[in-house]
């Protein structure tokens, strides 16, 4: 991604090696500076206003040392973040950047205050759509045929549960999940800020930063639940959940869920339609 300023370049975790490296390193993304000749870059972003430069700069690195302290990324704290995006973007959108950056200095996140095992953050009948209508739709026997066995495994699971119910089932069967993989909570953690690092500053381009956290969470909240039913689903077949079956998810979930315009643009719309009409 070329700033004008710097230009960003990351692995990529729909590369399976990229995948790989990530969750056998189970290390949060950093950020090194080095000084290269130029070269050709694919995400060229025109803008040249320095000053939200600097506050989309200062924003990332402030969430994702927040991060970094938490003990989990619970449903509380993806609130949380939504809720300053949620603020910050109605200031941004009336020039007052100085009432945003106000709103920045005086954020903090919090570690679980209310001792909530709540880790979702959407409803889950508006996450069931997302996966039936946005990612499911045309995967064949030759397109992610094992990211399909784990959706419709995900169906056997929720599907006649209610969001109450699905959340209870989830948080009971992650704290046995997060028994047998060591160091679970920080592999979503690390997804979250490698995801806020890769995407953030691509607000710059429309100033939309709402549109990246809210999009942000609902990639965690997927990412997490087809993590744990593909956990059950080797359970059930008797076989090891290993490292490498846990980045063959994330690398095809990557490259279904988010390297696609069409879908993510369908499930922005579905999140406008069903989850942010309620709240404003």
């Amino acid at each position: 991604m070329d700033l004008g300023k710097i230009t960003e370049t990351t692995l990529e975790l729909s590369c399976p090696e990229a995948a790989r490296l990530f969750i056998e390193q189970g290390m949060s993304m950093k950020m090194e500076e080095i000084t290269l000749a130029p070269f050709e870059v694919n995400w060229i972003i025109g803008n040249e206003d320095d000053r939200f430069y600097d506050f989309l700069m200062e924003l990332r690195d402030n969430i994702t040392h927040q991060i970094e302290s938490l003990s989990a990324i619970d449903g509380n704290a993806l609130n949380r973040i939504y809720t300053i995006a949620f603020d910050m973007h109605h200031e941004i959108l009336r020039d007052n950047l100085k009432d945003a950056r106000d709103l920045l200095h005086g954020f903090a996140i919090g570690d679980m205050a209310d001792g909530s095992t709540d880790y979702m953050f959407y409803p889950m009948e508006i996450m069931d759509k997302v996966i039936a209508y946005n990612i499911c739709p045309q995967i064949t026997d030759f397109n992610h045929k094992d990211l399909r066995k784990i959706i419709k495994y995900y169906f056997k699971c929720f599907d006649k549960l209610t969001d109450v119910e699905a959340r209870t089932f989830y948080s009971s069967n992650y704290e046995i999940m997060s028994q047998e993989i060591s160091d679970l909570e920080e592999k979503y953690k690390s997804y979250y800020i490698y995801y806020l690092y890769e995407m953030l500053m691509s607000a710059y381009e429309d100033y939309h930063i709402l549109r990246v956290i809210m999009l942000g969470n609902m990639y965690l909240q997927i990412y997490r639940v087809l993590d744990m039913v593909a956990w059950l689903m080797a359970r059930e077949q008797g076989v090891k959940y290993d490292t490498a079956s846990q980045a063959a998810l994330l690398s095809n979930l990557e490259r279904r869920m988010r390297h696609n315009l069409s879908i993510t643009d369908g499930i922005m719309e579905r999140i406008r339609r069903e989850f942010l009409s309620e709240r404003e």
